[in-house]
């Protein structure tokens, strides 16, 4: 759910921003009532914290093209798991879906906030006693529909309330954790997930209707409990329903459950400030308490799934129903039809590959045939993934492009369809391809099954621990 993949995370460069800063401009407040504003790269940024819609504070920024800008097309981006907002604030990063001075200098206001329970977002020991209080249910909900995500919607919905954004042309991006809310953003458009689970109309707190004009999910997942315990049931051609995606719950992604975990307590990759040193272990992540929160209890979650299949106990049933009603896009109620739609992931992504994107894909163009959807499917993502960079250049520019027309309607309309990268070895050769297709069943012609009329039981000796450590550094 972050960029676990060394490769991705050496590409997030810490560095001190050359020259002496810029002063302060706190004479009057900025965006969302922040007031530690200034010129920086050449466009105006905000900074500090916000409450979010039930008072959790989180660290945000917003960058606009210039201080007097209003009424501008808004780009939400959304960070992996682990990292914080300053995956954007580096300049000398694009990350996934490129930095927020980029998008902020080509006419976009851009959103980005630290997930609750993360870093300076309650995360930390020392922002929880800066605000006891309000971080005392500050905790991390796991990319909850009525948490997480609601606190993107809160956010943009003030921005446009406040004149900086643009009701009609909100757009949201991210990668890993950041793609999964995306896509949730997407399924959900233009209605918000209450915590009872009810769902209504997205609205400002002002009460403005609000609908997601375009999304760019990367490296997301659609269904948490197929990505991480999978049953090899999913089709990448076909719609995928709910029984056969969950019964029988797969096998658990253990290193990566349990990495994931780890991650959601203390520091395994980037996040601090930028110019800050990396601190290896570094306490900056918020777990309720077990028994505390049932909708936030994640060491119970992962606790049950590490105890292994069957998971067909009470516990474990609850378990997958939490994850599939809250935690999933695929399960967010699809009546309403989703905003144009470019989905970007990895073959040789091991967490969350591109079956994830596939079978969303799918499900859409039968219920919505003419809802605009761009597939780029190649050798990116989280580990194995060689994130090379031909096709990392290739995905900044489709999310511009994406933006640029259904955002402000520049240019024609981007392509659609799928279009593919092929693996190439060694890592230092480059990508084979680009090839596309209408759809992905097109641009893929065949299929290899395995049918058995038994039960079977595989087992294995966890093969080569080399083998296994280079591909799994986890």
């Amino acid at each position: 759910m972050r960029r676990l993949v060394t490769a991705a995370a050496a590409l997030v460069v810490v560095l001190a921003l050359a020259g002496s800063a810029p002063a302060s401009d706190k004479a009057q407040p900025g965006p969302l009532g922040l007031t530690d504003c200034t010129v920086a790269q050449g466009v105006y940024e905000c900074s500090g914290l916000v409450k979010t819609w039930d008072g959790v504070p989180l660290d945000t920024t917003v960058v606009l093209p210039s201080k007097p800008a209003r009424h501008l097309p808004l780009v939400v981006e959304i960070h992996g798991f682990g990292n914080s907002k300053y995956e954007y604030l580096d300049p000398s990063s694009t990350a996934y879906t490129d930095n927020a001075f980029d998008w902020a200098r080509d006419g976009y206001a851009v959103l980005t906030y630290t997930a609750r329970g993360l870093w300076g977002s309650c995360g930390s020991p020392e922002s929880r006693t800066a605000s006891p209080v309000a971080c005392a249910n500050g905790y991390i909900h796991l990319a909850d529909v009525r948490y997480e995500v609601r606190d993107t919607q809160y956010f943009a919905g003030r921005l446009v309330d406040s004149g900086y954004a643009a009701a009609r042309r909100i757009g949201v991006t991210g990668d890993s954790y950041g793609g999964g809310q995306s896509l949730m953003l997407a399924a959900l458009r233009n209605r918000t997930m209450l915590p009872d689970g009810r769902l209504v109309p997205w609205r400002s707190p002002d009460g403005k209707h609000l609908s997601l004009a375009a999304a760019a999910p990367v490296i997301p997942w659609s269904d948490l409990v197929s990505a991480a315990a999978p049953n090899g049931r999913v089709a990448p051609t076909r719609v995928t329903g709910r029984r056969r995606a969950t019964r029988p719950v797969g096998v658990e992604k253990e290193t990566f459950v349990n990495a994931i975990f780890a991650a959601a307590q203390f520091a395994t990759g980037p996040g601090q400030p930028i110019g800050e040193p990396f601190v290896p272990g570094r306490p900056m992540g918020f777990i309720a308490p077990t028994g505390v929160d049932p909708r936030a209890d994640v060491a119970a979650w992962v606790q049950r799934t590490d105890e292994g299949e069957p998971y067909t106990d009470a516990s474990a049933k609850a378990v997958v129903r939490t994850l599939t009603r809250y935690h999933s896009a695929y399960y967010v109620d699809p009546s309403r039809r989703p905003p144009p739609l470019l989905l970007a992931s990895g073959f040789t992504d091991d967490l969350f590959p591109v079956d994830e994107t596939l079978r969303y894909a799918n499900r859409t163009r039968k219920l919505y045939p003419h809802t605009p959807i761009s597939l780029l499917l190649g050798d990116l993502g989280h580990q194995r993934a060689a994130n090379k960079p031909a096709e990392r250049h290739r995905l900044i520019t489709s999310i511009h492009a994406w933006f640029d027309h259904y955002l402000r309607g520049k240019h024609a309309a981007p392509r659609a369809g799928a279009t593919a990268y092929a693996e190439t070895c060694p890592h230092d050769r480059p990508s084979a391809g680009p090839y596309h297709a209408p759809t992905f069943a097109a641009l893929a012609r065949k299929s290899l099954r395995f049918r058995a009329a038994a039960v079977r039981t595989v087992s294995s000796s966890g093969g080569d621990p080399n083998v296994g450590q280079a591909v799994d550094p986890v």
